[in-house]
């Protein structure tokens, strides 16, 4: 079964042939972050919930029409619809956490980082200057990001519940490198 971050292209004979997704799954299913990509050129880039675009999201057209907002059950439901030449970035599904970058203690993240993409630099006793970017959930790392440590060591990857679990690549200060799937943390 296809869990966590992954990129799918549609071959022949199917009636999707051409299509492409790139992002997370969950038991075999597009869930969490993604990009949908047609082969006619249109191009969907937002959340995805049982293969179905659910949530936040930006569909764009290849005539320059965006439809730019929420997202239920694979239909546009609210936000806002451009004309060509009129959509300047998104409002409705910005993926910019609030206030970030933010630097403060790792308790006073705010559960309003949720479903959004930010930056985060530690002020807690032992961890300070370490450095978190990438996407959060709940208050919570969740998705894909880079930890930065003070001390030189790195990961990038995939993370779950503020651990590290899935595909990542962990890099230690003397540059010796593990790249694979990681179990929390």
């Amino acid at each position: 079964k296809l869990n966590g971050y992954g990129i799918y292209t549609y071959d022949e004979p199917s009636e999707y042939a051409g299509n492409k997704y790139v992002g997370e799954y969950k038991n075999n299913k597009k869930h969490g972050q993604g990009t949908f990509s047609f082969a006619n050129g249109n191009k969907y880039v937002g959340e995805f919930k049982d293969d179905k675009r659910e949530g936040k999201g930006t569909y764009f057209f290849t005539d320059g029409v965006v439809w730019d907002g929420l997202w239920k059950d694979d239909e546009w439901v609210s936000g806002k619809k451009y004309d060509a030449g009129e959509y300047n970035g998104s409002v409705v599904a910005s993926n910019k956490c609030p206030g970030s970058p933010l630097k403060t203690k790792f308790s006073s993240i705010p559960s309003s980082w949720n479903n959004c993409k930010g930056t985060f630099i530690y002020t807690d006793k032992g961890f300070e200057g370490n450095e978190y970017v990438g996407e959060w959930k709940n208050g919570e790392k969740h998705g894909q990001g880079t930890y930065n440590w003070a001390d030189g060591k790195k990961y990038k990857g995939e993370w779950k519940d503020n651990k590290i679990h899935g595909q990542g690549t962990y890099i230690a200060a003397n540059g010796n490198k593990y790249i694979g799937e990681y179990k929390y943390g």
